[in-house]
């Protein structure tokens, strides 16, 4: 009896324990959701929810630090929505868990969800061993993503690999053009785009049933890779309105493939496709408002997910240079981080290229490990020492010649020299329009100054163009030169290729003769006053470099760009991996491109002697972001010319409006970009009547000519 009566004793402690711990959770339950419903969590989960944990209905707030009476987000009950309508949230769309390649599924096959806002860029891969066989996807707003997470839920139809193959969609084709949607305005969007689709588009995909016919070539790959656009898709599914892709993809083990396929033709294909990864890629310049082309690249599943680093002690025998002492991460971590970049790159020498600077900032994290592409080869195969670095033709141009300079050198030596104008040289990077080019040669020509063109390296006709410009004015183009293609860069915006084209200009400079300081154009600039005028005022700041400093790097907080690894190729730039800081003993310095730079410092930076602290700069300034901002200055800093810059004001802001004008001022050489030629000149010439401008005084120019002082 007593027993008993023990035994119901603590099953009733036990019971009210329970029910208290019980209640303690709904009660923090309700000081975390003020919008708790009786039904459930879901309206509790609404609006700006702070980071999430979890997919579908299981969405859940991350826990925050305990607080009695505190509501969420600061904010009291009272003032917080309580319309139970699902709002868009405009931050950052809640990240899903995504699937590694190495890990090791417990069944044959395995399904995930995935959703991504429009305009991001959408991925996801199977494990190893696994293709993806099954997809099902949609488009909605997102006032229906907590409603209908899904649209494998929802009763949409899922496409599968077999589905592929009787169509004929394998073999894949190179590119696919699909019909845009019209601009009616219809009851049904889906409808709308089956009506566009016509037979006479080649390649036109027979699919059609959510609006988004590119994603279904992800199936039987390894992995997929996309920017979800309405360019990519062809159409806009839910017009008006932000919308979200939803996509359930299914793996399933290789040894599954006869599920999908049973012919010997089609398990052909299939074993084909799933050792590569699919990247869909939505192309402009062969796009217009009728028609939208996706290109299909299949990229090796070994050039992907194989990558490695060698060992520390293995990196200069392999081609790496510098200090390269650290370990990198393992094969598994490398994989999981680069294969999001790697599958969107199409060549394979750049894909090695950027799996080569990954390694190279993990041995060194201060970039003072340089890469191969970066390092010149070696006779005979030996590596060199640590710290011994050979730059490649990829980094920095090969010496050539250089002519007899020997009276330019005695006339420096005249004690009048302030009296005698400087000689200029000008690099002019141009990419398009030679009649643009050619009203600035018109105004900048003079026989006693040289002019370097470089073209980008992929405007074949604008080279061509420009060449024949030059050649057809006979003896006065002798001291004009354009790069020929072997010596020109894909000069893309923000990567080094900029740079280096730079770089490859000024040699060419130094092989021409003898000159004083060096200016760098654009393509469509234009002078508004005279360059023997500015010859002449640079006459007494010979060996001087102007350019105007935005600031230093460590006089300001860090920002997240400052430790991105950006590595330009192909002409695109992509975000490699992170670094540390910095190297200790110097800074890096953020500039204009535009700037005038004397003779010494150009010898010197182009120059393979130019010393160590420039040659361990190389790369890390090479991969910043926007290093055309930043290299010429940072190598000025730390060379033994870091004296010799003056800062001058470069650019003239209109108060009345937000942007800067267009326009240079060089020491009254004025370049103002030409957008709209006269336009602009018009406007700059009233801002300059309008607007009392800062007077330059050039004190020691004046004071030797014996002129009065001048106002713009």
């Amino acid at each position: 009896m007593v027993k008993f009566v023990l035994i119901g004793f603590i099953i009733s402690l036990l019971v009210d324990l329970s029910s208290c711990q019980g209640l303690q959770n709904n009660e923090d339950l309700r000081r975390r959701y003020p919008n708790l419903h009786k039904r459930g969590l879901l309206p509790g989960l609404l609006g700006n929810r702070g980071p999430q944990v979890g997919v579908g209905r299981q969405m859940l707030p991350a826990p925050g630090p305990p607080g009695k009476g505190k509501p969420p987000n600061g904010v009291p009950p009272e003032q917080r929505h309580r319309n139970l309508i699902p709002q868009p949230n405009p931050g950052q769309v809640i990240e899903m868990p995504m699937v590694k390649y190495h890990e090791v599924p417990w069944k044959n096959s395995v399904e995930h969800n995935f959703k991504w806002q429009e305009n991001q860029r959408s991925f996801f891969t199977c494990p190893r061993g696994y293709f993806i066989s099954e997809i099902s996807y949609r488009f909605d707003t997102a006032q229906s993503t907590v409603s209908r997470p899904w649209a494998s839920k929802q009763g949409g139809k899922t496409y599968t690999l077999a589905d592929k193959i009787a169509k004929k969609l394998s073999p894949e084709p190179k590119h696919i053009r699909l019909i845009r949607e019209s601009g009616k305005k219809r009851v049904d969007p889906r409808q709308q785009f089956l009506d566009a689709v016509g037979p006479d588009v080649v390649n036109q995909s027979p699919l059609t049933e959510t609006g988004c016919d590119p994603i279904l070539f992800c199936l039987g790959h390894q992995a997929c890779l996309f920017k979800i656009t309405v360019d990519l898709c062809g159409c806009d599914p839910v017009p008006g309105k932000r919308k979200m892709f939803f996509i359930s993809v299914k793996c399933t083990s290789d040894s599954d493939e006869g599920l999908y396929g049973n012919t010997k033709g089609a398990l052909e294909l299939m074993r084909r496709e799933r050792e590569h990864v699919m990247y869909l890629f939505q192309e402009s310049e062969h796009s217009d408002k009728a028609i939208t082309q996706v290109l299909l690249h299949q990229i090796p599943e070994e050039e992907v997910f194989g990558i490695s680093c060698p060992q520390p002690s293995m990196a200069l025998q392999n081609g790496y240079a510098g200090y390269c002492t650290q370990r990198p991460p393992l094969q598994e971590k490398i994989v999981e981080t680069l294969w999001k970049v790697l599958g969107r790159v199409p060549f394979r020498e750049c894909r090695q290229e950027l799996v080569e600077a990954y390694c190279a900032y993990h041995y060194n994290t201060s970039g003072g490990c340089v890469p191969p592409a970066f390092v010149e080869s070696s006779v005979g195969g030996k590596p060199p020492k640590p710290g011994e670095i050979h730059f490649s033709f990829k980094a920095m141009p090969r010496p050539g010649p250089r002519t007899d300079n020997t009276e330019h050198e005695k006339m420096l030596s005249d004690p009048y020299i302030n009296l005698i104008p400087a000689r200029l040289g000008f690099l002019i990077l141009a990419h398009s329009s030679p009649q643009t080019l050619d009203q600035l040669l018109r105004a900048i020509y003079r026989p006693y100054f040289f002019y370097v063109i470089h073209v980008d390296y992929r405007a074949d006709s604008v080279r061509d163009e420009i060449s024949g410009m030059v050649a057809s004015m006979g003896e006065k183009g002798k001291n004009i030169r354009v790069l020929p293609k072997d010596r020109s860069f894909v000069a893309s915006w923000g990567s080094f290729d900029i740079v280096r084209a730079e770089l490859e200009g000024f040699e060419e400079l130094c092989r021409m003769g003898a000159w004083d300081f060096v200016i760098n154009l654009s393509g469509s600039d234009l002078p508004l006053r005279d360059v023997d005028d500015t010859a002449a005022m640079l006459a007494s700041a010979r060996g001087h470099n102007f350019m105007r400093q935005n600031g230093n790097w460590k006089d300001r907080s860090d920002k997240p760009t400052d430790f991105s690894v950006w590595y330009g190729c192909g002409g695109h730039v992509y975000n490699v991996s992170y670094r540390g800081k910095r190297p200790s003993w110097t800074d890096m310095h953020s500039t204009s491109q535009w700037a005038i730079f004397s003779r010494d410092f150009i010898e010197l930076v182009v120059s393979p002697d130019r010393g160590i602290f420039m040659n361990n700069l190389h790369f890390f300034a090479s991969t910043c972001i926007i290093p055309d901002e930043s290299y010429l200055a940072s190598m000025l800093k730390i060379s033994p010319l870091s004296k010799l810059v003056l800062r001058i004001l470069l650019s003239l802001r209109d108060p009345s409006q937000p942007k800067v004008v267009p326009s240079q001022l060089l020491l009254n050489f004025i370049l103002m970009e030409l957008y709209s030629q006269q336009m602009w000149i018009d406007g700059f010439l009233r801002l300059v009547e309008s607007h009392k401008l800062q007077r330059i005084y050039l004190k020691e120019y004046y004071n030797t000519v014996g002129a009065v002082e001048r106002q713009l």
